[in-house]
């Protein structure tokens, strides 16, 4: 699994301008929430604990990889925000179907 680069960011934020373009490739989603999830938590609020429920043999997904990061990291850091400083747990799913 590869980390973003400041060359990745730039071309995220190209991408977004409109003047870059993006790398879709195909992605293990719960791969990248694993990756992501290792880097995000220690920087959370120590009264979030994030649990992860991840499919083990989830098929690829076509993404751009910056993308599909900066997305996890928004979801994640959005759902521990709304906690509002008390204690409480952030549960990330991956899967095929919705299990709502």
């Amino acid at each position: 699994m590869q980390h973003a680069t400041p060359a990745d960011l730039c071309d995220q934020l190209l991408g977004f301008s409109g003047k870059g373009r993006f790398v879709v490739k195909p992605i293990n989603l719960s791969e990248v929430v694993e990756v992501m999830g290792q880097l995000i938590v220690v920087a959370l609020d120590k009264s979030v604990v994030v649990k992860y429920d991840l499919a083990k043999d989830l098929p690829a997904i076509d993404a751009d990889m910056s993308q599909l990061q900066q997305i996890i990291l928004n979801l994640i850091i959005n759902a521990s925000e709304a906690i509002e400083g008390k204690t409480g747990l952030v549960t990330v799913v991956t899967g095929t179907g919705c299990q709502c």
